[in-house]
C-alpha cells in the first residue's frame, strides 16, 4: 500500500470531520459587513449565520464559477444580481445586502463566544458537539457520587455494550456462554444486574454496608 493511500486513509476521517463542523461553526460567529471584500458572497454565514450556498433553495440554480468565488462587494457592485434573483431566496438576500452600510472599512469577524474579551471554550463545545438523545439515566451514570471507572461500566451496561458471553458468542466461538457466578443461566447484562443470585447477594452487602455508614 503506497503512502499516499494510507494518508487519505489516515486523514480521510478528520477532513470528513472538520468539514461537517463547518456550518455549525458559522453560528458562533458574526460577520459585520464593511465594505465586503473579504466576505465570500455565497460560502460565508454573512446572511442569517448560514451559508448561502447551502440553502436548499439554490439547489437548482446553475452557479458559474467566477460567480461562486464572488465576494459581497463584487454583488453590492451589481454583478450576477440578476442571476441571484431568480430563486425568492436570493430576492432576500439580496434584499438584506442592499439595507447594509457599505463603507470603506475592511470586514470584521467577531466572536460570540466571547465574554469580557475571552473566548469561552464551553459555549464553542456546546456548538460542535453532536447531541444525542437526552436518556432518563443521564443524571445516574454521570453523577460526582460515582467514580470515573463505574460511570463508565454503568454507560456500557445502559447501552447494551457490556463484553458478556452471549454478546461474545455472536462474533467468537467460546465453550460455555453460561455465568460463572450462577450456573445455568446465560451471561447476559440483564442475568448480571438482576438475576445473578451471587450479584444480588453482594448488591446486598454493599447496601446493608452503606446504610451502616
Amino acid at each position: 500500500m503506497s503512502m499516499d493511500v494510507q494518508n487519505y486513509r489516515r486523514y480521510g476521517l478528520v477532513i470528513k470531520k472538520i468539514l461537517k463542523l463547518k456550518n455549525s461553526i458559522c453560528s458562533i460567529f458574526d460577520i459585520r459587513i464593511g465594505d465586503g471584500r473579504g466576505t465570500l458572497f455565497w460560502h460565508d454565514p454573512w446572511f442569517e449565520n448560514k451559508p448561502l450556498i447551502s440553502r436548499d433553495e439554490f439547489r437548482g440554480l446553475k452557479i458559474r464559477r467566477d460567480c461562486a468565488a464572488a465576494t459581497v462587494h463584487n454583488i453590492h457592485n451589481g454583478l450576477w444580481v440578476s442571476v441571484i434573483t431568480r430563486v425568492l431566496e436570493g430576492k432576500r438576500a439580496i434584499g438584506h445586502l442592499n439595507g447594509l452600510n457599505i463603507c470603506n472599512m475592511a470586514d470584521v469577524y467577531l466572536w460570540k463566544a466571547e465574554e469580557n474579551g475571552k473566548i469561552k471554550s464551553s459555549a464553542i463545545w456546546n456548538v460542535i458537539r453532536e447531541r444525542g438523545q437526552i436518556v432518563s439515566w443521564a443524571s445516574l451514570v454521570w453523577s460526582l457520587k460515582i467514580i470515573p471507572r463505574h460511570r463508565f461500566i454503568l454507560w456500557l451496561a445502559f447501552r447494551g455494550r457490556l463484553s458478556t458471553r452471549d454478546r461474545i458468542l455472536a462474533y467468537m466461538d467460546i465453550p460455555d456462554a453460561n455465568c460463572v457466578l450462577s450456573s445455568g443461566f446465560a451471561e447476559s447484562i440483564d442475568h448480571l444486574l438482576g438475576g445473578c443470585f451471587f450479584a444480588l447477594g453482594l448488591f446486598g452487602i454493599f447496601l446493608l454496608y452503606s446504610w451502616e455508614l
